[in-house]
């Protein structure tokens, strides 16, 4: 199913933070860090370490010397509260974020979203029913508009709701017109109305 506002929706509710393998990371110096990856290169990679380990190592070093200590429950930063989130079961990640888990709230309505489907939109998490609510509603039945949206006489309509109002045949790709009181006709009942008038 697409949806529009170049929003996102996720089945998978929440990633809980997987716990780090215990070690020895508070005993050892930071330099100590690298040795898992091998030794120095003079081009300045470090033999055997992939790219990506590399830069995870330096990015966990980084992170550690800006909070001034290693701290082995640490997963990071929540990105609502800005506190550190700390604890196995306290954090998720979500839209590529860490959130502790009561900061991940809907952006509108503030409800948990812990277990619940969300949707991401401008990268902020809303709650199905809040999500509804930034869509579109058809002219016709007043629902939100999921998939596409057919537009015709400044309105939104959903392609099904668009149809003659003599014959009910829908309109979608087919030639019509409207009447003085701006009501929509397929071409054949237009003229047919307009030959009962004459």
């Amino acid at each position: 199913m697409r949806f529009l506002k170049n929003s996102s929706t996720y089945e998978s509710i929440y990633e809980p933070i997987n716990p780090r393998p215990a070690s020895e990371m508070s005993s050892r110096s930071n330099y100590s860090l690298y040795t898992p990856y091998g030794s120095r290169e003079a081009g300045g990679g470090y033999k055997g370490a992939p790219k990506e380990a590399e830069v995870d190592v330096l990015t966990e070093m980084l992170v550690q010397s800006l909070d001034g200590h290693a701290d082995a429950d640490s997963y990071g930063i929540c990105v609502k509260c800005g506190d550190r989130v700390i604890g196995e079961n306290s954090g998720c990640t979500a839209m590529n974020q860490i959130y502790h888990i009561e900061c991940f709230t809907c952006c509108q309505c503030q409800i948990n979203l812990q277990g619940k489907p969300f949707y991401a939109l401008e990268d902020k998490p809303y709650c199905e029913d809040d999500y509804l609510n930034t869509l579109e509603k058809c002219s016709v039945c007043m629902k939100p508009i999921l998939e596409r949206i057919l537009r015709a006489t400044g309105k939104p309509y959903h392609p099904g709701c668009f149809c003659c109002i003599v014959c009910g045949k829908s309109l979608d790709g087919i030639p019509f017109t409207v009447d003085a009181t701006n009501q929509i006709h397929c071409i054949e009942d237009f003229h047919k109305r307009i030959r009962q008038m004459q």
